[in-house]
């Protein structure tokens, strides 16, 4: 089921920027200036609030269509930003837009976002380790 989702979510991802409209996306050279420049720090910031809005967004509609598909099936731990830490996103955002330039800031948050769904696909289905019981002899 997950794995559907991510690949519904990889095929999104794929169609010509003209297939949907993201409102309020910076661009890349914008993002990535104003990071880099303290003096920027206000304007890094409302990039930055976008950006969060945007991630929290995608899980929280990706979670929505988790639901609508199995239900009897969704145990609640499919979160994507569940272990996320703000400065990280950030920081990976800026990696993408620094070599980018040219990309929207929504197009760098996309990416993370599934590289981030796809990752925790691989952990979801990935059996659990099996952890081996030692026998333990009565002392004495």
């Amino acid at each position: 089921m997950v794995r559907r989702l991510a690949l519904g979510l990889a095929f999104c991802a794929s169609l010509p920027a003209a297939a949907s409209t993201v409102l309020g996306s910076p661009s890349c050279l914008d993002y990535h200036s104003a990071y880099a420049d303290k003096s920027r720090e206000l304007e890094a910031a409302t990039y930055q609030a976008w950006l969060l809005g945007y991630l929290s967004g995608l899980a929280r509609g990706s979670e929505m269509l988790a639901q609508a598909y199995e239900k009897e099936k969704f145990p609640g731990e499919y979160n994507v930003l569940n272990d996320a830490r703000k400065d990280e996103l950030f920081r990976l955002v800026d990696d993408f837009c620094r070599s980018h330039p040219d990309r929207k800031l929504h197009e760098a948050a996309l990416r993370l976002f599934l590289e981030r769904l796809d990752r925790q696909v691989d952990e979801l289905s990935s059996p659990a380790p099996v952890q081996e019981e030692t026998e333990r002899k009565p002392h004495g």
